[in-house]
């Protein structure tokens, strides 16, 4: 069914129910279903290619204690490649976020460079070595939540680690490496959206291709695309019988003469949702239990063709 009959049903049950009410409660019932487990048809796989870290070799940069401007050496700084990522040099106790490239020789930093904190403003640091790194990730914009992340290198997953944990375990980041964990970091706000990203610890060394793991928010009912539909494994009859006890409990509002009967029909409707609710999320598991079929590599199977086709032979030579 697409968005649109279940609409239609519902309001010729319930005439003098708002579309709008209908149409929030058609919402709220699916999003209950999509969070009563991690159905597989949300899972997806996604590549997450992280960025190669630039550890300085010849070129060199000069810092000053309280001043945000670098000044390079050797270097050829782009705002295409370098603007929004973090920088710091071996034996500094923090990093910085590089807000602006302003020549191939000066970037500016998010706050005054302040070294070790120690040394009074002014303090030159000339002619130092320096690595500029990349660990945030932009997520899907679809992503409701992740699975797993695995390491191109074995395939297995990373350790998940929450925010605080991470920064109890990590401190300020200034040592990049091959990744073994990763966390959920803050939300951003960039051009008007609010962009979910991910954390790789380790600060990532080298570029490699990550498989993200995770399930996907379905889209719900936006009140004017009637003719998309659920995701496949939610049953009309799961939404319908939720929304119409939904419906029972508003009326029961509206009507306080027949309250007791809008009320009984509201539980009634509520004991089917929580079967069929309970039917599809069974049968759901029952699908995971079920054993894959072992399909045997060509180079293995390909040998029966071949006997096959010398025993007809065969045969026929003897008729």
């Amino acid at each position: 069914m697409t968005w649109g009959q279940y609409r239609f049903q519902l309001q010729t049950g319930a005439p003098d129910v708002s579309v709008d009410l209908l149409d929030g409660w058609l919402n709220a019932r699916y999003e209950q279903v999509l969070e009563a487990t991690n159905w597989l048809d949300t899972q997806i796989e996604d590549p997450l290619t992280t960025v190669e870290a630039y550890s300085s070799t010849t070129d060199t940069i000069t810092t000053t204690a309280g001043q945000p401007i670098v000044t390079g050496v050797g270097t050829a700084w782009t705002r295409e490649v370098q603007e929004g990522r973090r920088i710091y040099r071996p034996g500094d106790s923090m990093f910085y976020t590089i807000t602006e490239v302003l020549d191939p020789t000066h970037l500016v930093l998010d706050r005054p460079y302040n070294a070790h904190g120690t040394d009074p403003p002014g303090t030159v640091y000339p002619g130092l070595p320096y690595v500029i790194f990349q660990h945030l990730y932009k997520l899907p914009d679809d992503l409701r939540m992740i699975v797993s992340v695995l390491d191109p290198r074995n395939n297995l997953p990373l350790e998940y680690f929450n925010k605080t944990r991470l920064d109890d375990v990590a401190g300020k980041r200034t040592t990049i490496g091959e990744p073994g964990a990763y966390a959920r970091a803050e939300s951003i706000r960039w051009q008007g959206m609010t962009v979910s990203q991910i954390e790789f610890y380790p600060p990532p060394a080298h570029a490699r291709t990550y498989t993200l793991v995770y399930l996907r928010a379905a889209i719900g009912f936006d009140g004017e695309s009637t003719d998309t539909s659920p995701l496949p494994f939610v049953s009309s009859t799961v939404l319908l019988t939720g929304v119409r006890s939904d419906i029972a409990t508003y009326m029961a509002g509206q009507h306080p003469e027949k309250a007791g009967a809008y009320l009984n029909q509201a539980k009634a409707y509520a004991i089917e949702y929580g079967i069929e609710l309970a039917k599809i999320v069974r049968q759901e598991h029952q699908e995971r239990r079920r054993p894959a079929r072992i399909r045997m590599a060509d180079r293995f199977t390909r040998h029966r063709l071949a006997r096959s086709d010398r025993n007809r032979n065969n045969f026929w030579s003897r008729q």
